[in-house]
């Protein structure tokens, strides 16, 4: 029935052109922050300047995260969809031209992910317009893998590709791609014209309010929130610290930081999604959170372990030969796998409470809040995570998350019957 039901959505060529455009703009956003995160850690050798690339990305969602879908709401949502598009097209082109200038490629960063905040706020509008009400369900459903697959597609695929071609290439390559889903999305119908709708003197200020009170009574919704902006957190330290644990855990190549630990990481997110969405049902919310939790606390652990400096505790030979580091490794990438599907497990059930326990007037609010909240304090953690690892290590980092997660787990346990 639900494959039949997917096979319903895709046969709309409007939603299956929103769809394709939507994947490409996500596997090539993907793409390029891993690129970049590459860029800046040849340049610099620096953890924190990796996390001050992901700071400069992260703002403008913090600051207008919000306001982005209220114009996108009051305008032309297609014009919006090519603006972002073409509009990344066009600044790739000068990072290309400015990319061994840190200052300005930073600039051009904070600008490019400013631009590139319109995109999912259109397509997700646009999609009510294409689809029925009966099968927006379905077309949600392939919105959400989509959102997973293209982490996978975007950064697994992009360290192979930055190993082949090189970053000046990878950055032109970009380009194209990104003018290709315009192309793609100038064969989108016009949206139906509806009756504008404006803000009065004093409304966005009291939705705010509304939304804080609301927040605020439902202990459910309160705890689902917190719980998501955690591990994103987690998420993006793994993502900022991938290039440093490469080069100086793994001794790796830096390209190959996308399939050593954001790939297995991404692949994890998508298992963990899939499984939870057929066997969820036959277990209580807060036993599924608790496992996702705990497992994490566990990994995390094992993680500090590979990370640390063993060679200065003992002079051992088998910690310098081939074996102990091909087994550190298989370990890592299991590690990564697991922390992915543990916060995924979280995750789909933090959403769930939030669509259970919201109603259609604060609903839209809140998603809008939390994507401020996860672009904006998830990141206060990014950055001091580059810093503390470039002042004590890595495994200090993992550590303290580690010992983070394990209180905050206890916390959890004691408030988890409210997600249900």
């Amino acid at each position: 029935m639900q494959t039949a039901s997917l096979s319903k959505v895709l046969a709309i060529r409007s939603f299956r052109n929103l769809w394709i455009s939507q994947i490409i703009s996500q596997i090539s956003q993907n793409m390029l922050t891993f690129v970049l995160a590459i860029l800046v850690y040849e340049q610099t050798r620096s953890n924190a300047a990796v996390s001050l690339l992901y700071l400069t990305i992260a703002v403008p969602a913090t600051i207008f995260g919000l306001w982005s879908g209220v114009l996108v709401d009051r305008s032309n949502k297609k014009r919006f969809l090519l603006i972002s598009t073409l509009g990344r097209a066009g600044l790739l082109l000068l990072l290309f031209l400015s990319r061994d200038n840190l200052p300005v490629l930073f600039l051009l960063v904070a600008v490019i992910s400013l631009v590139g905040q319109f995109f999912l706020p259109a397509a997700a509008a646009l999609l009510r317009h294409f689809v029925p009400y009966y099968e927006l369900l379905s077309a949600n459903s392939l919105f959400t893998l989509t959102f997973y697959g293209a982490i996978i597609g975007g950064f697994v695929i992009a360290g192979p590709l930055l190993a082949v071609l090189g970053i000046e290439s990878m950055l032109v390559g970009l380009t194209f791609l990104f003018v290709f889903c315009a192309l793609i999305i100038l064969f989108l119908p016009r949206e139906k014209k509806n009756k504008q709708i404006t803000l009065q003197k004093g409304q966005v200020l009291h939705d705010v309010k509304q939304t804080f009170s609301f927040i605020q009574k439902t202990p459910g919704v309160f705890m689902a929130i917190g719980l998501l902006t955690l591990t994103q957190a987690v998420l993006a330290i793994i993502a900022t610290l991938g290039p440093g644990f490469a080069d100086k855990i793994l001794a790796t190549r830096l390209t190959d930081a996308s399939i050593s630990i954001l790939g297995p990481a991404a692949l994890g997110m998508v298992i963990g999604a899939i499984l939870i969405g057929n066997i969820g049902q036959r277990f209580k919310k807060s036993t599924i959170v608790m496992t996702g939790f705990f497992a994490s606390v566990l990994l995390l652990l094992v993680l500090s372990l590979v990370a640390a400096p063993w060679t200065s505790y003992s002079s051992h030979p088998f910690l310098t030969s081939v074996v102990f580091h091909e087994l550190m490794y298989v370990i890592s990438v299991l590690c990564f796998f697991g922390l992915g599907f543990a916060n995924s497990i979280v995750d789909v059930v933090c959403n769930t409470t939030l669509q259970e326990q919201t109603t259609d007037v604060v609903r839209g609010k809140i998603y809008g809040l939390l994507a401020s909240l996860i672009s904006g304090v998830a990141v206060l953690p990014v950055v001091v995570s580059g810093v503390i690892a470039d002042t004590f290590g890595i495994a200090t980092i993992f550590i303290t998350l580690t010992i983070t997660m394990f209180v905050i787990s206890f916390q959890i346990k004691r408030r988890a019957r409210f997600l249900h």
